[in-house]
């Protein structure tokens, strides 16, 4: 079966029970992850699923992994960002990451989505990062083509539209 990133994210996020390994327990988050064609990833793909500290430094934190599913327990009361490698098509095989659009995940702004799909996740910050870099372009006179802004553009309201 094929699904369009809408239908995934849709489906995700109306799952209400994780496999037994994942059962919800108090601080732990547990994230749901798909590959580019929409199928969950294989446990062997999330091996180097990792947090980082906002210096950039990994954290060595624990994690289980399933077919499409991550299991972490953060570190208490510090900000981290997730990082992952993916196949992005057009790209190959780069490191996408989650911080909160820039403020860094915690232990308390993840618990706001259990099971977290981490793949709106890394669109969303990929997305303000994107918009970050627009406005310093815009504050400093760079101009950005009309192709570009038209995709930029484009990917917003495609982010938009999987938040409904």
């Amino acid at each position: 079966m094929r699904y369009n990133r809408r239908e995934l994210a849709s489906a995700a996020l109306s799952v209400t029970v994780l496999s037994p390994a994942f059962a919800v327990v108090l601080c732990e988050i547990q994230c749901l992850v798909c590959g580019a064609e929409g199928r969950t990833l294989p446990p062997s793909a999330l091996q180097r699923f990792h947090l980082w500290n906002s210096l950039m430094r990994p954290n060595s934190v624990a994690f289980e992994s399933g077919s499409g599913e991550v299991s972490i327990k953060p570190p208490a009361e510090k900000s981290f960002r997730i990082a992952l490698p993916l196949n992005v098509p057009g790209f190959g095989q780069v490191f996408v990451y989650a911080d909160d659009e820039g403020a860094g995940c915690t232990d308390r702004s993840l618990g706001r989505a259990s099971p977290m799909v981490l793949n709106y996740a890394l669109a969303c910050d990929r997305m303000a990062t994107v918009r970050m870099v627009e406005l310093d372009c815009k504050q400093s006179a760079a101009v950005i083509s009309t192709q570009t802004q038209e995709r930029i553009d484009a990917a917003q309201s495609s982010r938009r539209r999987a938040a409904l």
